[in-house]
């Protein structure tokens, strides 16, 4: 019974003091984690993301720091590369219109504030080469809104990205930014649940660092 007993206790006092650890942060300048090596290039870490987010159930990874275009012709990449698009009026006229597209069309438009109304064409008071509607492909996105841009009323419009998707090839505009983020959940036991936050350290358009946040939270059903 002694024996038992000196085998049980080092294994309660290493669970105690894991807690007490509690959040373990890492920062990684050499080596990889979870297959994303330093010294990689922005494209070889996008695509590891994209097996990892299937690995450890997350979709996207935001580009930290990247701030809402005001024409146009400031989009260095393509629409395609995304699943949606939120123009916004910054004078406050047009409060807000989500064009969502997650295959190579539009599949839906939303305009509106807190409860946004689906419609099926917007703006309805303009040409079909400026309008958005249910059905159109990606591919017609930047054609129309160069053309919507050039109409007075519309000519204040900001275009908002969202955080990149994973499902979509890698956007290179990407390279120009030197931080990305992204977090997921892992089951960390009985009524617990574990949180990873990530964030990607980029220099030059390679991989200098990986800061890693762990931590974990009672879940109450």
């Amino acid at each position: 019974m002694r024996k038992i007993s000196l085998l049980v206790i080092p294994a309660l006092l290493l669970v105690s003091c894991l807690k007490e650890n509690l959040p373990l942060v890492e920062n990684i300048k050499k080596g990889d984690k979870w297959g994303i090596e330093i010294g990689s290039s922005a494209k070889e870490v996008y695509n590891r993301l994209q097996s990892l987010g299937i690995e450890k159930d997350f979709s996207q990874v935001a580009v930290v720091g990247r701030k809402s275009y005001a024409e146009p012709e400031e989009l260095e990449s393509s629409l395609e590369f995304y699943n949606a698009t939120t123009l916004q009026s910054n004078s406050g006229r047009i409060e807000r219109v989500i064009i969502q597209f997650p295959a190579d069309t539009i599949a839906s438009i939303s305009t509106g504030g807190a409860l946004p109304e689906e419609v099926d064409r917007w703006p309805l008071n303009v040409a079909d080469s400026s309008a958005f509607n249910i059905g159109d492909k990606v591919a017609e996105l930047y054609p129309k809104l160069e053309s919507l841009y050039r109409i007075s009323d519309y000519s204040d419009l900001d275009i908002i990205l969202p955080d990149k998707p994973l499902n979509k090839s890698f956007d290179p505009d990407m390279e120009n930014f030197n931080e990305w983020a992204f977090s997921f959940f892992t089951d960390a036991g009985p009524g617990k649940r574990g949180r990873s936050d990530v964030r990607l350290y980029f220099e030059d358009g390679f991989l200098e660092r990986i800061y890693h946040k762990y931590d974990e939270f009672e879940v109450q059903h």
